[in-house]
């Protein structure tokens, strides 16, 4: 595990706790391994695979070489093999996005002595997101989260922010967004969509669930 992640692990070790609601349910990350397809072509030449936001490294970003990003992560193919899952669906209890660095503000290069290059063109990295999932009956993809601006600085009610440090500007660390306490039944795809005013990428999508009840 890269030292750079340990904090991020830690400050959100709470959140992968079972919610009375899933007690007796075995809980992992369904996302793990699974197949992911990109909605952007972006740089070619700059470009890094899609598949890095399921394969459980999070210091491998997928990076599509553009101001924004589109994946789907199908939760019914493995990515290695591209076949099928034995479970038909999944019920969801946690969407986590590890951003890395891409959940704050660019505000140039830090360099080894803590001392910060300015970069030629600050800006935001990812400044809008959108989750949404499809399921086994749906024929549309449903919105589960939408927030404007830079992730790191997210308040909402049902959203945890981690920050690694947790005591980083908007211009530091690490960030992970967390919607926690889900109930969502019989998902079969989670898709992440995000712009950025610098181009943008995402370490890693955990989705913490089971295979659905009605599906068993």
């Amino acid at each position: 595990m890269t030292s750079q992640y340990v904090g991020i692990r830690i400050c959100v070790a709470a959140l992968l706790m079972v919610s009375p609601a899933w007690a007796g349910t075995q809980v992992s990350n369904v996302a793990s391994g699974k197949h992911v397809t990109s909605g952007n072509s972006g740089t070619a030449e700059y470009r890094r695979a899609a598949n890095r936001l399921t394969d459980g490294d999070r210091a491998t970003d997928a990076y599509p070489g553009s101001f924004s990003l589109d994946y789907t992560v199908d939760l019914l193919v493995h990515a290695a093999q591209e076949h099928a899952v034995e479970a038909a669906s999944y019920d969801v209890q946690t969407v986590g996005i590890y951003w890395g660095k891409y959940g704050r503000h660019f505000p140039g290069v830090k360099q080894p002595d803590g001392s910060w290059v300015p970069a030629a063109y600050e800006a935001d990295y990812v400044n809008e997101y959108r989750v949404e999932y499809l399921t086994r009956k749906s024929e549309e993809w449903m919105l589960l989260h939408e927030y404007k601006g830079l992730p790191t600085d997210e308040k909402a009610q049902d959203v945890v922010v981690a920050r690694n440090p947790a005591s980083a500007s908007s211009s530091e660390g690490d960030v992970v967004t967390m919607l926690d306490d889900l109930q969502l039944r019989d998902v079969v795809a989670i898709r992440l969509r995000a712009t950025g005013a610098h181009w943008i990428g995402v370490y890693e999508l955990v989705v913490l669930g089971a295979p659905s009840r009605s599906g068993r």
